[in-house]
């Protein structure tokens, strides 16, 4: 089958890989010809510059942001490591972080130093509770304690709470 190129008039000759319904769609020969016939016309997106940005705060306005949006679930979701990142927007301004270290900022009264490494005294990720959470000063620390043979039984290093009070830090 032959049929011609709609911009060059050139014969395009059907190929061995078109089947029936690929020959359909064949109208140039070349890309070159394809893009002239592009030429002059506008794009799927013309004049939306800065509004289909993934960041653009356009769509992050009225009734369909956070949680006046159906489908918020609470600010909350889990990492593929394991660990619960909040997104509190009265506490952090709208900020992401990590749960157990929002936790211990707000027992410790501080932000936390970048250094310093929460750890998961029963190895659960998403168990935040005070009694399960001990401060490391460095990641060299927490490292040393993950390498020993004979690990000694961690106790909280922080600071007691009430538990209403910290019930009250986690409510979004």
């Amino acid at each position: 089958m032959i049929k011609n190129c709609l911009i060059c008039s050139k014969k395009i000759y059907k190929n061995i890989s078109h089947s029936d319904k690929s020959w359909r769609k064949v109208k140039f020969c070349s890309m070159k010809c394809y893009g002239k016939s592009k030429k002059g016309k506008s794009t799927w997106n013309k004049g939306t510059k800065g509004i289909m940005k993934a960041n653009s705060t356009s769509f992050r306005t009225g009734h369909n942001f956070g949680i006046n949006n159906y489908k918020w679930k609470g600010g909350y979701w889990i990492t593929n490591t394991g660990y619960k990142i909040i997104q509190n927007l009265k506490d952090t301004q709208g900020e992401k972080i990590l749960e157990h270290r929002f936790v211990a900022e707000k027992v410790l009264a501080r932000k936390l130093l970048p250094e310093e490494t929460i750890h998961h005294i029963n190895g659960n990720r998403l168990d935040n509770n005070l009694d399960n959470l001990y401060l490391f000063v460095n990641t060299g620390e927490h490292s040393k304690f993950h390498h020993l043979k004979n690990k000694p039984i961690l106790k909280s290093n922080l600071p007691p709470c009430i538990p209403q009070q910290l019930n009250l830090l986690l409510v979004r």
